[in-house]
């Protein structure tokens, strides 16, 4: 128990260490000062989705601290507006994953994307227990393939993508392309 609490502490420490090098603005926790934005709160609720404990009963889902950052920010969709991915824990069985925000469809009342806690996606099955860290990357670092595939009138800006990671196996990208989420083996 005390070397697992020693290197989730040497994890958190590693990663504000990187995270203040590279100063990026696009990795946060909802325990820091800053809180989500208004219209992530909303949708989160409007997908019963708990963002504090206890502030939606009977919610299926709850925001997840198990990794820092626990949401991150990146134009998925590429139309020009931050969209965030948040991790989710499902209360029914503990199985964690991540709730995915686009900000142009939550204008219009649409859910989050829930991918994995407990909903089959990608090589990860139903669950993304084993991942231990994750970062919004460019579209330029994206495989050709990748870049290219879009449903639909192409994006106006570029879009971003998510690298989730376990150390010491192969990482995946997700990306999402005009109609869906899809995951692609990426990196190693």
């Amino acid at each position: 128990m005390r070397n697992r609490r020693e290197r989730s502490r040497q994890l958190l420490l590693t990663t504000v260490l990187l995270l203040a090098a590279f100063g990026t603005a696009r990795a946060k926790s909802f325990e820091s000062a800053l809180d989500p934005p208004h219209w992530a709160v909303k949708s989160l609720l409007a997908s019963g989705i708990e963002v504090w404990p206890g502030d939606l009963g009977g919610a299926a889902y709850t925001v997840s601290r198990h990794l820092s950052p626990n949401y991150v920010e990146g134009d998925f969709d590429g139309d020009g507006k931050s969209d965030l991915a948040i991790l989710i824990r499902r209360k029914a069985d503990d199985k964690f994953g991540m709730a995915i925000l686009l900000r142009a469809q939550s204008k219009s009342g649409a859910k989050a994307t829930i991918l994995g806690a407990g909903a089959s996606f990608g090589t990860s099955g139903t669950d993304f227990r084993r991942m231990d860290a994750w970062s919004v990357q460019s579209q330029e670092s994206f495989p050709p393939k990748i870049q290219s595939a879009w449903k639909g009138p192409q994006p106006k800006a570029k879009r971003d993508g998510l690298i989730l990671q376990k150390r010491g196996s192969t990482e995946a990208l997700v990306t999402y392309d005009g109609a869906k989420f899809v995951w692609t083996p990426y990196g190693g």
